[in-house]
Parts: structure tokens; C-alpha cells; sequence
């Protein structure tokens, strides 16, 4: 049989395109959102089954211990502490983020904040009170973050280098320093300043990073404020908007990218002092862990809000202190298992932020529906999957044949002359109603010929697992139609 095709259509187009989606409204994009984080945690359990098999259930009851044992203050105490230091992290980068300034070295600007706070801690006089130790420890790693923040702004405002690869390489000069202070300062060889004597938080609440929480507060109402109240905020809105509208309206945009990036450095130095001197309390050159790239995932995440930005700094939280808590359960390794976990859990995310902005759609053309039709008919048969018409009228004559059968048994009970044994008649076949139906669908299968064997029903399975792949290749083979009917037409 021959097959029509279009005389106008020259190229083949991929089949599916992306849209964005306009007016989704605000609770399904939630609902997206929910279903995104819930999936997140069940695909972690799902994992540690995988690896552990048995252990299910025992994942979820061991995060949850892990975060929430109220029994336990000190576990509450860490959780607040960790959703705290990745609040901090994320509310420095927002600003820059805002301003379409691409900063991806909130690793390297902590870290430098760290040596300086450490190495200011650690050789400061011991005659020197602890409260002045850690003012100038602080002080030194506020100086140090707006510092190394400050670098690439300056390149990015006077000669438009590109802001992410710039702040990406500093990461890994500040991990060189940071090796490289710690092999001359100690000369056992040891990797790390070991526990500082001096500089450092007392113990509040069992924890020495408490103090964390407090400047997490005061940081979160002081950027709020800077983005949605304050002229500074305004301005970093209009630059991000838009460039050249800011320089028509007279902003001096090259002031804007330094001042934002002075003021993500100095809190970037500010969590650089609470890592050293409360948190950790000693230096190395990998004491950030990677909570500076996961702070740039949760800025996004939040789409630079700090309403929301909080929201998944606490998920990230409860995800990386629960799994830890999890695999010491499990007999697996902490670090490793959380790491896969936490991707886990971005990963979904992402994904669902994704498909809550973006749908994807089919071209669709009349002559190559006529084609998938034919296509689609063929492909049928050799599955053994029923046409949707035959398949309406099985269920017709199926229904008929079970209400007959129904009706049946239903006039053999009523003619139960013994009240009691009718009753019992009537529950049993109520709670036999399923099984019922089940013999009734065999039977008729048998009657009609219409019985499906575990081969066929596989082929189904099959047939509805493969047809995205089938729609693709109906395209391809559609637009090698085209190509052939277009030079028969030429020659």
C-alpha cells in the first residue's frame, strides 16, 4: 500500500519540542514540588534496600532518629546547625544571583575565610583574652571573603570576563593555599591545625556551633531586608533585569557588581569564622565538605527567595544528617551513602522544578497521523493488544455475561427458605465478590477463545513500555517517506 506524504515538508523536525508553561497556578506547582520531595526520600529508602536488602523501613526509622529525637537534644541541635550553616551559605550567594552574577565560588571564598580565621586563631598571643581572639578572627575572615569575592567582580565590571569560570578556578587556587598553609605552618606532616586551643565557642546546648543559629536569623532578616526593602536591592533587580535598562535609568552598574559582591564576601567570611571557630574548630583544606556548590543548588532551588531558600536548606538538612544516621544503622559507609543520597534528592528536585515550568509536546501533522495510525494498527497486531473498539465491546459482553451470573446466584440465595442460613449465604457471597469475578472473567475467556496467556500478557507490557521509541522511529521512517517522494518528484 502506498503511502501519502507531504509534498511541502523539506525537513525532518525531532518530534518533540519544549514549551514553557504559562499560568500554572500556585498550588500545583506546590503539589509538583511535594510529590518531588516525597519521591526524593522514597527513592533514598528504595536505594538502601538495594544495597541492604531488608532494610527498608529501618532507613526511615533511622533518619527520622537522626533528625528528630526529641529525646536527644543534642541531635535537634545539629540538625538547626546544619540547616543553618547551609541557610548562610545560600543568602550570601543570593544577591550576586539575583544580579545575573554567576558565582560559583562560595567553596573557595570560604575556605580562604577559614585559613585566615584559623591561622589568626591558632598564632594569635595566648596572654589575649578569647572574646578579643575570636573579634579578630572574625574581623580577618570577613576581610579575607569580601577579598576573594571582590577579585572577579572587579574583572567582571571593567573587562566582562566570564564571572563563572573566573570563580570557579579561585576555588581551586584558595584549595591549593589552604594545603599549602597547613604543610608550612605544620611540621609534623599532619593534614589539619589539629583542635585549636584558643578562638574558639564554648559548648551551648551540647553543640559549639549553636551560635550558628543565631547569626543564621540575623543574616536571613538582614538579606530579606537588603533585596526587598532597600534601594541597594532595587538596583541589584533592575541589573539582573536587564543591563542596559539599569545604565539608562542611571544606575552605575559597575558599582552595583562590586558593592553586591563586598557584601556576599563578608558573609561568606562570616560562615568561614563560625566553620573554624565554632563548628570544627580546627582547619584543613577540605573542611567546607562541598556545602558551597550545595548552597548555589539551593539559592536556585529557592529562585533567590529567602522563604524558600530556608525550606530546602532544612530538606537538604534532614536529608545529609538523617542518611549519615541511616548508614552507621546499616553498616555502610556514612559519608558515601549520605553523598548518594543528597544527589538523590537534587536530582528529583531539579527535575520536578523541570516539569513544574516546562511541558513537552508532540509536532503534530495530519498526513504523519494518518501514517502512525497505520503504523500504530500493525504494531498492535504484533503485540496482541486489543483494538480500542474490540476492546469496548469485550467489556460490553463481559459486564452482560457477570450481571447474568450475578442475578443468578443472587435469586438462588433469596429462595433460602431459612432466614439464618440466608444471611450467612448473603455475607459470604459479599466477601467472595472478588473471586467471583475473577472465575466469571476466566470463564468467559474460555467461552470466547479470549484466553491470554502470561506470553501475551508480557508482549502488552511491552507494547506500552517501547512506544515513546515507537513514535520516534514513526517520525524518522515518515521523513525518509518525504525525502524519497521529493526526489522521485525532481527527477
Amino acid at each position: 500500500m502506498e503511502k501519502v506524504v507531504s509534498k511541502e515538508k523539506k525537513n525532518f523536525k525531532f518530534p518533540l519540542y519544549v514549551t514553557k508553561k504559562i499560568g500554572l497556578p500556585a498550588w500545583k506547582y506546590w503539589l509538583i514540588r511535594i510529590v518531588g520531595i516525597l519521591g526524593a526520600f522514597l527513592l533514598a529508602g528504595i536505594v538502601c534496600t538495594i544495597l541492604k536488602p531488608g532494610t527498608f523501613g529501618l532507613f526511615f526509622s533511622e533518619l527520622f532518629r537522626g533528625c528528630f529525637d526529641f529525646s536527644d537534644i543534642t541531635t535537634i541541635v545539629e540538625l538547626l546547625v546544619l540547616t543553618s550553616l547551609l541557610l548562610l551559605i545560600a543568602l550570601a550567594l543570593t544577591p550576586a544571583f539575583k544580579m545575573k552574577f554567576w558565582n560559583i565560588g562560595a567553596e573557595g571564598q570560604i575556605l580562604i575565610s577559614c585559613l585566615v580565621s584559623a591561622g589568626i586563631a591558632k598564632f594569635a598571643p595566648s596572654d589575649l583574652p578569647n572574646i578579643v581572639i575570636l573579634i579578630m578572627a572574625c574581623g580577618g575572615a570577613i576581610v579575607a571573603g569580601i577579598v576573594w569575592s571582590v577579585i572577579p567582580a572587579i574583572f567582571k565590571a571593567f573587562f566582562n570576563t566570564n564571572e563563572t569560570l573566573f570563580t570557579l578556578m579561585m576555588n581551586y587556587i584558595a584549595t591549593v593555599l589552604g594545603g599549602l598553609a597547613v604543610s608550612v605552618w605544620i611540621k609534623s606532616g599532619s593534614q589539619s591545625f589539629g583542635l585549636l586551643k584558643q578562638g574558639i565557642f564554648s559548648e551551648i546546648m551540647g553543640s559549639t556551633g549553636t551560635l550558628t543559629i543565631v547569626f543564621a536569623i540575623l543574616v536571613f532578616i538582614l538579606v530579606f531586608f537588603y533585596i526587598k526593602k532597600s534601594i541597594h536591592g532595587y538596583e541589584v533587580t533592575v541589573v539582573g533585569e536587564s543591563v542596559n535598562t539599569a545604565r539608562y535609568v542611571g544606575i552605575n552598574v559597575r558599582k552595583v557588581i562590586i558593592r553586591t559582591m563586598i557584601f556576599t564576601g563578608a558573609i561568606m567570611g562570616l560562615i568561614g569564622f563560625l566553620i573554624v571557630c565554632a563548628i570544627n574548630q580546627t582547619f584543613n583544606d577540605s573542611i567546607v565538605g562541598g556545602k558551597g556548590f550545595t548552597g548555589v543548588l539551593i539559592a536556585w532551588l529557592g529562585h533567590f527567595e529567602p522563604g524558600e531558600i530556608l525550606l530546602f536548606s532544612f530538606l537538604a538538612a534532614v536529608m545529609e544528617q538523617g542518611t549519615t544516621t541511616a548508614a552507621s544503622a546499616v553498616s555502610m559507609s556514612s559519608f558515601l551513602f549520605s553523598s548518594i543520597c543528597t544527589g538523590i534528592f537534587f536530582f528529583v528536585i531539579i527535575a520536578c522544578e523541570f516539569f513544574s515550568s516546562y511541558q513537552i509536546k508532540a509536532h503534530h501533522n495530519k498526513e504523519f497521523m494518518s501514517y502512525h495510525g497505520e503504523q500504530k494498527a500493525l504494531r498492535r497486531k504484533k503485540y496482541s493488544v486489543q483494538d480500542p473498539s474490540e476492546k469496548e465491546q469485550y467489556r460490553k459482553d463481559f459486564a452482560a455475561f457477570f450481571i447474568t451470573i450475578k442475578n443468578e446466584k443472587l435469586e438462588k440465595i433469596k429462595s433460602e427458605k431459612n432466614g439464618f442460613k440466608r444471611f450467612v449465604k448473603t455475607i459470604g457471597y459479599k466477601i467472595s465478590y472478588p473471586f467471583s469475578w475473577m472465575k466469571a472473567r476466566r470463564t468467559f475467556n474460555k467461552r470466547n477463545n479470549k484466553h491470554f496467556s502470561f506470553l501475551n500478557l508480557m508482549k502488552i507490557f511491552g507494547y506500552g513500555i517501547t512506544y515513546p521509541v515507537f513514535w520516534i522511529t514513526c517520525h524518522i521512517r515518515f521523513a525518509k517517506l518525504n525525502k524519497k517522494a521529493m526526489k522521485g518528484e525532481n527527477a
